[in-house]
Parts: structure tokens; C-alpha cells; sequence
């Protein structure tokens, strides 16, 4: 998709996002349009999905539940 000329970045900034990307998503890897579409397809299918009801399902490679802070700095205060 062109998603990173909507939001501003140029195509040599876009190369430098999708190259670092794994070091932002724990599963390693940006996601793609197959994982959407397995996804769709999950859901779409009955036998597997019958009793599910009223779910969000954040597909994002566990983005979500990875901490943006930095890791506390081991030293100890000197005062």
C-alpha cells in the first residue's frame, strides 16, 4: 500500500520504517496483506467461528501489548 506518502514520509523514509520494523513488533516482522486475509478468512468461517460474538480482534504482530517506555536504567542514585 502507499499508507507512508499519506502520512508524509518519502519513499527512502518508508524503506527505513519497513526495515527497522521488526524491532517494533515482537513477533518480529511487519504484517502483511496474507495475514489480513487469514484473518478475514477465519472469521468468515463458521465451522471455526460459530460461537464467537462481539469480539475486537487487534491483529498488529503484538505491538499492542509491548511497552514503549524504555527499560529503567540499572544504576543506582548516588545520592
Amino acid at each position: 500500500t502507499n499508507w507512508h506518502k499519506a502520512s508524509g514520509l518519502t519513499d527512502k523514509q518508508a524503506q527505513e520504517y519497513y526495515k527497522n520494523s521488526h524491532a517494533l513488533h515482537p513477533i518480529g516482522r511487519s504484517g502483511n496483506v496474507k495475514d489480513l486475509v487469514d484473518m478475514i478468512m477465519f472469521i468468515a468461517d463458521g465451522s471455526k467461528t460459530g460461537w464467537m460474538t462481539g469480539q475486537v480482534i487487534t491483529l498488529d504482530g503484538g505491538r499492542n501489548h509491548s511497552s514503549v517506555m524504555p527499560a529503567p536504567n540499572k544504576q543506582k542514585s548516588k545520592l
